[in-house]
């Protein structure tokens, strides 16, 4: 069937309670967007037409569309309506499908047992398809950028990160060679006895050759003085406020630190080159463990602050 709309009744739908051409022109845009996906006739009535339409969501491509239904009288706009949350007045989407009648003319009249079927699979099909998510570099009109490859670096790398820094990094601590632990002698009574000291977990299960924990216990009781576990087990226990403990948590490859590690490796899997490699050896090097003087004295008054 033919219709005839001309644009002086679009004209006058648009601007019967809108001051402004806001609404025309965004009708436009969904138009020329192509996101009006079916207009056909539902009733025809004399010279009242009611058509029936989809127009895609511009939020939401590949979801369901608007259904928009529009009756014109004659040659002037009637009722309209559209699903969207300004579909009880009016909005861009019936525009766009009033400058849609305008441009075609020409429209099918579907049997009532259509109209169920003009949404269905293979128009979700095809939608999906037409607007499926595209990478940056694929999209026309992106210049592609072909560059020398990468050579990637070879030899000692690590060696060469850890060259010159100021502060011992965990990289460091763990390449450094374990050695067994040395038991000092019992002091003489010239001297001063030595400060006990915190070994580390890493050396002490390094040297040990106790099949269980209850034997790597017995072993360190044994290795150590009574006075020595004593202090041991008081840091341990009281290790929020125990100098020598977080000392030695600086730089320990923790599990907190560990799994940062590997998402940061993960996440440089799958972004693009160049790949910003900072958060990877600030997970390496551990440089956010450097505290100056202003931060200990924070740190110290910490607790009496709160």
């Amino acid at each position: 069937i033919e219709v005839v709309l001309p644009v002086s009744s679009i004209n006058a739908f648009v601007d019967k309670a809108h001051e402004t051409s806001r609404l025309l022109l965004e009708g436009e845009r969904v138009l020329e967007a192509g996101h009006v996906f079916s207009c056909s006739i539902k009733k025809v009535d004399k010279d009242c037409y009611t058509f029936i339409g989809f127009v895609l969501q511009t939020s939401a491509l590949t979801s369901d569309p608007h259904e928009l239904e529009i009756t014109l009288n004659g040659r002037n706009v009637g009722d309209t309506s559209c699903t969207c949350k300004a579909g009880n007045y009016k909005c861009k989407h019936v525009v766009a499908m009033l400058l849609h009648i305008n441009a075609k003319t020409n429209f099918n009249v579907l049997a009532s047992t259509d109209l169920p079927q003009k949404w269905g699979k293979g128009q979700k099909r095809a939608v999906g398809e037409k607007y499926a998510p595209r990478k940056i570099v694929n999209l026309p009109g992106l210049e592609k950028v072909e560059g020398d490859p990468v050579l990637l670096p070879k030899g000692d790398i690590l060696g060469r990160l850890l060259e010159g820094l100021t502060y011992r990094s965990a990289a460091l601590r763990h390449t450094e060679e374990i050695r067994p632990l040395e038991i000092s002698t019992a002091p003489t009574a010239a001297e001063e006895p030595p400060v006990p000291g915190l070994p580390t977990l890493t050396r002490l299960i390094a040297t040990t050759a106790a099949p269980s924990f209850d034997a790597f216990v017995e072993e360190i009781r044994a290795t150590f003085s009574a006075d020595i576990c004593a202090v041991i087990e008081e840091r341990t226990r009281e290790q929020s406020l125990s100098e020598d403990w977080l000392r030695q948590r600086i730089g320990m490859a923790t599990s907190t630190v560990c799994h940062s590690f590997k998402t940061r490796a993960a996440k440089c899997e799958t972004e693009q080159m160049p790949h910003n490699m900072g958060p990877l050896l600030k997970a390496v090097l551990r440089t956010s463990t450097y505290q100056s003087a202003a931060m200990q004295r924070g740190l110290s008054m910490e607790g009496t602050a709160r």
